[in-house]
């Protein structure tokens, strides 16, 4: 997939999200608080606001939106050739992710296939709850951040798999 019409299509469904950024901002002026907000913190706010937009998308249950969207902002950054961002709790599954070892594209990062490979979605669950219960132990983030997954991943397969149908 070219990385210009990668970006051109992310953009795109980020824009349609806006609105999902203030509901996510839960009450707070997120334009005055934005100032200067890394590249990566603000990627990952702004698929908050795609999941949230999406949220009618998802099975029944529960899943942790704080590690998918870091899921979906180290893909976003191996596109956009910026350094790999590192989360705690997270080192394991992340350099699976970032080394390609396990779900089957040769030089591709994430494609349609492997957001639906068993081995993908296998490694995804059992991280998430690795993610989870780190954070629940270290006391890190609030209940979002401690949110066992039981789902899968559908915006990050849905927001995948349009980049490339498109």
């Amino acid at each position: 997939m070219n990385k210009q019409r990668f970006l051109h299509i992310v953009l795109a469904a980020f824009i349609q999200c806006l609105y999902g950024i203030m509901v996510h901002a839960q009450g707070f002026n997120a334009v005055e608080k934005m100032g200067n907000i890394p590249n990566v913190v603000l990627a990952e706010e702004l698929f908050h606001a795609y999941q949230h937009d999406n949220r009618n998308g998802y099975a029944h249950g529960e899943f942790n939106r704080e590690f998918l969207a870091k899921t979906f902002v180290t893909a976003f950054a191996y596109e956009v050739g910026k350094p790999f961002p590192t989360y705690n709790g997270m080192e394991g599954f992340l350099t699976r992710f970032k080394e390609g070892r396990l779900y089957g594209s040769s030089y591709e990062f994430l494609t349609p296939k492997d957001v639906r490979f068993k081995q993908f979605l296998f490694d995804y669950f059992f991280s998430a709850g690795f993610y989870s219960q780190y954070n629940r132990i270290n006391g890190v983030g609030g209940s979002s951040y401690r949110e066992r997954t039981a789902v899968i991943p559908y915006a990050l397969q849905k927001i995948i798999l349009d980049t490339y149908n498109k």
